[in-house]
């Protein structure tokens, strides 16, 4: 393609723009082939007072490598006009630009823009017009509709029709009212998949009057970022337009690429919308959150399903009151979304499409049927090393703590559902029956060693019984934490307290002057098998640490102890002295 511009085009465009509705002011670079602008005095029927001032705002970019340029319109205040608006008005009221010549303007018009060599900015009033809108806007935007899945088409297109997130975007909240008084600053989406997080991002591209940029990091490298920040730099200096980057699943950005966006984030070049599904915490590198704000969103509750569900129904960018739910495939929608809109709306255009459309009048009945063959197959979402595993293995083992044998097996369940490895899962039963139950059931130990050693000889599918046997085993067990509790407190007590001694007659007696350290009595030489005698260091006392719970095998041997430290005679029995092993 040659000159972004042709001069014939550039009359005619000029000719066809009611003035002062319309002017168009550019300014070319020399290279890549790029033609100077050409002279616009002669344009026919052109006032001279315009001609000069088209003269004098033409100027030759020195050294530039792409044709730049700066659409401007003018307007009443109060409304708000898009370049492509004014154009398409415009042309509207020509008669002279026929079919050709406007779609040749069209296309060149939109290859500048997609290449970021014309950038549009105006006035509007109180503010600046939103200025990503391109010629092509409203035109492409119906030729994807027409192939574009429900949840697409039905995509909020203000804050008021986003469903749900009321904590997030709710009146009063800190982002509402930055998107609403056009104050954004970087802001990081965090929350489950279908929960508005780009359908967020998209309310405030049409929001906020600012370029509004979208980069996916699945695809995207630093060579794209820094092109990007770099035209955001270009529209701040140029003409104070700030530039929204939208970067969707930005925890797939390694760690140099979140890096390139640190210094245009902290200077304001632009403004960072990022969404994830992952933890940002963990996920996003710490420097670039301190400069963001993380906003959590929450999976939909069945309400704000219903509602999306209703929407998509009725609207005409939906499926247009062509078709009606009844109340059990309603609720089999609802359910195997999981709180998850986008699901929802999914699954709701699959079983529409199973049926004929009826009409507004008379709508096609959608039945539970339709719904269950359009989703043979729920799956509920689970990952291996993020924060939902950590959420189902943390909800297993409180079920199993708190003697409920039904949640336990649920979590279980959704473990081995979502493919989890069953030695992690043993592992953690493992430490469950000494965290959790200790000597209240010495046994639970043995069962979870037992599972442990099923899942890593059996595997999957035959282990998950022995997983669920094990786990209803330890649900119901008497419970005890005075394992955990006795060694954690005797930890503190090492790591906090004073250094104290052993007491002389528990010292090791293979050394010289050993016999000075005082008669140690041999437990073994008493009829009850025990002797009172010291064997904390001086200052502890017994109690210190133990503290058995009072059920199961541990009552019953905390109660036989103290009767046995009753019952037990001072003096060793005749005959029964004996003598302490060699290795004391």
């Amino acid at each position: 393609m040659a000159a972004p511009f042709d001069s014939h085009i550039r009359k005619q465009l000029h000719f066809a723009a009611p003035d002062p509705v319309f002017r168009c002011d550019v300014k070319y670079g020399k290279s890549r082939g790029v033609q100077n602008a050409e002279s616009v005095q002669n344009a026919e029927g052109v006032q001279d007072a315009e001609a000069r001032k088209m003269q004098k705002a033409r100027r030759v970019g020195k050294g530039a490598q792409d044709a730049e340029g700066m659409w401007r319109t003018k307007k009443a205040p109060g409304r708000s006009v898009s370049c492509c608006r004014v154009l398409e008005s415009a042309v509207s009221k020509s008669r002279r630009l026929d079919c050709n010549l406007l779609r040749q303007t069209y296309a060149l018009l939109w290859n500048s823009l997609r290449k970021g060599n014309i950038c549009a900015h105006g006035s509007a009033g109180n503010g600046t017009i939103r200025t990503m809108d391109t010629l092509f806007t409203e035109m492409e935007n119906e030729a994807k509709s027409k192939v574009a899945p429900l949840a697409v088409r039905m995509r909020p297109r203000s804050l008021d029709e986003l469903v749900g997130q009321q904590e997030a975007v709710g009146p009063g909240s800190w982002l509402r009212s930055a998107i609403e008084q056009d104050k954004l600053s970087s802001v990081i989406l965090f929350g489950p998949a279908g929960t508005g997080k780009t359908s967020l991002a998209h309310v405030v591209a049409e929001t906020t009057k600012a370029a509004f940029v979208e980069v996916s990091a699945v695809g995207g490298t630093v060579s794209d970022l820094r092109r990007e920040i770099d035209a955001a730099e270009k529209r701040l200096s140029m003409s104070g337009l700030r530039t929204i980057l939208f970067v969707d699943e930005i925890h797939r950005f390694n760690r140099s690429q979140q890096d390139a966006l640190l210094h245009a984030v902290e200077d304001r070049i632009l403004v960072l919308v990022g969404a994830t599904t992952e933890n940002p915490f963990f996920e996003v590198n710490s420097a670039l959150i301190s400069r963001s704000r993380v906003v959590e969103l929450h999976a939909l509750s069945d309400e704000d399903l219903s509602t999306l569900i209703d929407r998509a129904l009725a609207d005409e960018r939906g499926l247009g009151g062509r078709y009606a739910l009844d109340d059990e495939a309603r609720n089999a929608i609802v359910l195997m979304a999981g709180g998850d809109g986008r699901g929802a709306l999914t699954t709701l255009e699959l079983a529409a499409g199973m049926v004929e459309p009826g009409t507004p009048d008379a709508p096609a009945l959608l039945t539970e049927d339709e719904v269950r063959a359009a989703t043979p197959h729920r799956s509920l979402p689970y990952d291996k090393n993020k924060d939902m595993h950590y959420d189902v293995i943390s909800a297993f083992i409180k079920s199993m703590r708190g003697s409920d044998p039904d949640a336990a097996l649920y979590w279980l369940a959704r473990m081995i559902d979502g493919g989890e490895d069953p030695k992690f899962i043993a592992r953690r039963m493992f430490i469950a029956a000494s965290e959790d139950i200790g000597n209240a059931d010495p046994n639970a130990l043995l069962v979870a060693a037992a599972a442990f050693k099923s899942a890593e000889v059996i595997g999957y599918p035959e282990c998950r019984i022995n997983l669920a046997q094990a786990a209803i085993y330890l649900a119901l067990a008497p419970k005890s934490n005075a394992a955990e509790a006795g060694i954690d407190a005797a930890l503190a007590e090492v790591r906090h307290g004073p250094a104290r001694a052993v007491p002389d007659h528990l010292r090791d007696r293979h050394r010289p002057g050993s016999e000075n350290y005082g008669d140690y009595r041999y437990p073994h030489s008493y009829p009850s098998g025990w002797v009172d005698q010291q064997y904390l260091p001086d200052g502890l006392a017994r109690g210190s640490f133990y503290r058995p719970s009072g059920r199961g095998w541990e009552a019953y041997r905390a109660d036989a102890a103290a009767r046995d430290r009753m019952e037990a005679p001072p003096e060793p029995s005749p005959g029964k002295q004996g003598t302490p092993p060699a290795n004391d």
